[in-house]
């Protein structure tokens, strides 16, 4: 199977490189603020957390019996939206960070004859 993902080249100028690539990023969807820490954008992941942290204590006065559904429908939606946006802000956290864009977009194959 042959799939076709685009990623952009930043390097430093110190010589260090960074390929992030283009599209949906599953982690950042998947693991929430582990994935921001992970990456290096600490207040991005303590705002996420604390995000997270404070919609069931929100819901609890607002909403009757349903407030568990309303709390995993937001919490998916917040996380989707993190998946949308995860490598734009690694994007920007690499371009405040002194990376210039060397090359975009590059196409890879994986999955192709070993």
């Amino acid at each position: 199977m042959e799939t076709k993902t685009t990623h952009d080249l930043y390097e430093h100028p110190d010589g260090r490189r960074k390929i992030i690539k283009v599209g949906f990023s599953w982690p950042a969807f998947c693991f929430g603020p582990f994935w921001a820490w992970r990456k290096g954008m600490i207040v991005l992941g303590f705002g996420l957390f604390a995000l997270l942290q404070w919609i069931p204590l929100l819901l609890v006065g607002f909403v009757e019996g349903g407030g568990l559904v309303v709390d995993l429908i937001i919490t998916v939606v917040i996380l989707a939206v993190m998946g949308d946006q995860g490598n734009a802000c690694l994007r920007r956290s690499a371009l405040s960070h002194g990376f210039k864009l060397v090359s975009a977009p590059s196409r890879t194959e994986s999955g192709a004859a070993r």
